[in-house]
């Protein structure tokens, strides 16, 4: 039993000792810690707490103090030091329990890889003159172009913008002015607080329509200036985070040239309009690029569009699929090589470094329920929204799923159920969509399953949330003649 209990010590100390060197070297190169990084520290000093003797930590805690006041103390300094005790005080724990794991008995490490590593972070730190910016979790930005595009519609069509900008969140600087980056949820829901004051159901593809692609700046041009198709849209595949960091592309070349487009820290459920302006600006960039009306073999959306769109389907040249498994733009592969009219190898290795600078600055921002939501949404209707697919899916065990949600305070079940709340309450809007309709596209094989569901969620049937809705939705419709 002795021998279990230090064995379980001896890997429990090296552990903390490997994480919290690592959280060392990270506060003296970057002001903002990477808190989920730290906080999973918590978890084992409380577990060391209980394992060890009090010897131990009151060794632990009076060694090398003031490393540990002048780390604390530059912590303090930084304008969001309430926000980052967390940090502070684990960095001044990491500091001095390395020399008590040396001298102690009980830690058994005698000059383990951890501390040989540690030191060599001390020397890279000392040589180290401007280190990169290191990922942090945020929420994902975006730079604005569409909602400046719906704004100055809405204002064209007389409408008041104060009362949708306090809805969206956003701000009257974030929204006009081309220097200030707004979240990129918050311009999709500001988009669409505009589509429904307009009354129009396509405004995004609209938007992307009647836009100058010039105005999407420097990554419009860096493609402008490519060899061939295929170049650039790998650049823009790398780039497209410099005008919003909610959304990724993937391009995959062979029989055919695929882009993929996917959310990353945005609810892709949670809009219609902006994915929809993204993939029509793709294909007007590829059509004005190349001087060729490309006809796409396939365009997808994974929301749902009842009974189609032949005004979309009419300017891709194809019926469009709605409710697929992905947003996706599908061209011949013979596609990949067509030359770009505008091509400069010259001016393009010029806004390539330029690109390269500028994604430098942009940050990481997935979470995992989101990336979880994401990819569980397109897998409803089918009945297999399990969280072993979705582990799949997204890399990793159905072990390692469930150990990551429970980081965040989740577990797959709670966030399968949220989302079904979430994306009920969007569809009862639709007054096509039949109740039973809904039931099977929340992955539900019973509409009384569905109804016992939302009236769980919120005190009402479907029926009866529908019919509340529409009464608190007639007083404010929006009347075209009060415009004229």
């Amino acid at each position: 039993m002795l021998a279990q209990e230090k064995i379980l010590r001896q890997e429990l100390y090296k552990e903390f000792i490997e994480e919290a060197s690592k959280c060392h070297i990270d506060t003296l190169q970057h002001d903002n810690p990477d808190v989920p990084a730290l906080v999973g520290l918590y978890a084992k000093v409380a577990r060391m707490r209980v394992l060890s003797s009090r010897a131990v930590l009151e060794q632990a805690g009076k060694l090398n103090e003031p490393s540990s006041i002048r780390i604390w103390s530059r912590i303090r300094q930084s304008p969001s030091c309430v926000r980052w005790q967390i940090a502070g005080r684990l960095t001044c724990f990491a500091v001095s329990v390395k020399p008590a794991a040396q001298n102690s008995n009980c830690f058994a490490l005698n000059n383990s890889e951890a501390c040989a590593r540690f030191k060599a972070n001390q020397m890279e730190t000392k040589v180290t003159r401007n280190p990169l910016p290191r990922p942090t979790r945020r929420r994902p930005m975006a730079e604005g172009t569409l909602a400046r595009l719906a704004s100055a519609r809405a204002r064209a069509a007389g409408i008041d913008m104060a009362p949708l900008m306090v809805k969206a969140g956003v701000t009257q600087q974030q929204v006009e002015e081309e220097d200030f980056e707004l979240p990129a949820e918050n311009q999709i829901r500001f988009v669409e607080l505009i589509a429904d004051a307009l009354q129009d159901d396509l405004l995004g593809f609209h938007l992307a329509c009647d836009m100058d692609l010039r105005e999407l700046g420097l990554l419009y041009y860096v493609l402008n200036s490519s060899d061939f198709l295929g170049d650039a849209l790998r650049r823009a595949e790398r780039y497209c985070a410099i005008i919003n960091e909610g959304v990724r592309l993937r391009v995959s070349a062979g029989r055919e040239l695929a882009l993929d487009v996917k959310y990353v820290g945005v609810k892709r459920l949670s809009d219609r309009h902006q994915i929809e302006a993204w993939v029509t600006g793709l294909v007007r960039i590829c059509r004005q690029i190349t001087n060729r009306k490309l006809l796409p073999c396939i365009v997808s959306f994974v929301h749902r569009r009842e009974g189609g769109c032949p005004e979309m389907d009419a300017f891709m040249g194809r019926e469009i699929t709605f409710g697929a498994d992905a947003d996706e733009i599908v061209f011949p592969g013979t596609a990949e090589q067509m030359p770009i009219l505008g091509a400069d190898s010259y001016l393009n290795r010029l806004l390539v470094r330029y690109c390269e600078e500028a994604r430098a600055h942009r940050a990481a921002v997935s979470t995992l329920r989101i990336r979880v939501e994401n990819a569980i949404a397109p897998l409803l209707p089918h009945g297999k929204a399990t969280a072993p697919e979705i582990a799949r899916r997204l890399g990793m065990s159905p072990r390692t799923l469930a150990r990551q949600l429970a980081a965040e305070g989740l577990t797959f079940s709670t966030v399968l159920d949220r989302l079904r709340a979430d994306l009920a309450r969007q569809y009862l809007q639709d007054g096509g969509l039949s109740i039973s309709k809904i039931a099977w596209m929340l992955g539900y094989q019973e509409a009384s399953v569905f109804a016992h569901a939302h009236k769980r969620w919120t005190g009402k049937t479907p029926r009866e949330a529908r019919v509340s809705k529409k009464r608190l939705a007639s007083p404010v419709a929006f009347d075209p003649g009060q415009l004229s």
